[in-house]
């Protein structure tokens, strides 16, 4: 079974709204034109994630990765453009400046790139992210979190995949609690967080 189907039969069982609020599969010309916009070559995992399904129909609802939003391929495209257009605003070396890698060289200290693919975010500024632009100790294709609160980057995953075999393991240990209505969403149980990056920091950037 997939990390993919694990993390579904989860929601099947917990959250059937959630799943149900998830998008059919991206199609090969979906994929192929997202990448074409990108101007990159997509990782395979990625590619899976969203043969999987093509994020989710709406974004006021909770997300399956502990409520943050699955990004459909249209999301995907416009926050790569709202940073593209952040980082072609002349704020020369300061906006990297407070930006480092928990470990050293693992990701690059930028506070953005254009090479950081968005595929899930909190609406706020935040965002988990697939590198394609690592530090020479990194891997191509690694998850990492960045955005405006986030100024540590750490790796959440060696792949797409890695990262939601872990979530999905997570989830299957019991690690969660599930938020009364009308929220209807889930959270980590440890550590005791609201907010999945949160939780991330603990499980990743240390």
């Amino acid at each position: 079974m997939t990390p993919y189907q694990r993390l579904e039969r989860w929601l099947a069982a917990h959250r059937p709204q959630i799943l149900a609020n998830l998008q059919p599969p991206a199609s090969d010309a979906e994929l192929a034109g997202l990448a074409e916009s990108l101007g990159v070559s997509l990782p395979p995992s990625f590619l899976d994630l969203y043969r999987w399904r093509n994020g989710q129909r709406d974004r006021d609802e909770p997300g399956p990765f502990y409520g943050l939003s699955f990004l459909s391929i249209a999301e995907v495209l416009a926050a790569w453009r709202d940073w593209n257009e952040i980082l072609a605003e002349d704020y020369g070396s300061d906006i990297h400046g407070f930006s480092s890698s928990v470990v050293p060289g693992v990701v690059k200290e930028l506070y953005a790139s254009r090479l950081w693919i968005p595929f899930s975010g909190d609406w706020g500024g935040n965002h988990i992210a697939v590198d394609l632009n690592p530090g020479p100790n990194g891997r191509l294709g690694q998850v990492i979190n960045f955005g405006r609160d986030e100024e540590s980057k750490y790796v959440l995953g060696r792949s797409v995949e890695a990262f939601v075999e872990r979530i999905a393991g997570e989830l299957e240990a019991g690690n969660f609690v599930l938020r009364a209505p009308p929220d209807g969403g889930f959270e980590t149980k440890r550590p005791p967080t609201s907010h999945f990056l949160d939780a991330a920091r603990v499980w990743f950037g240390s």
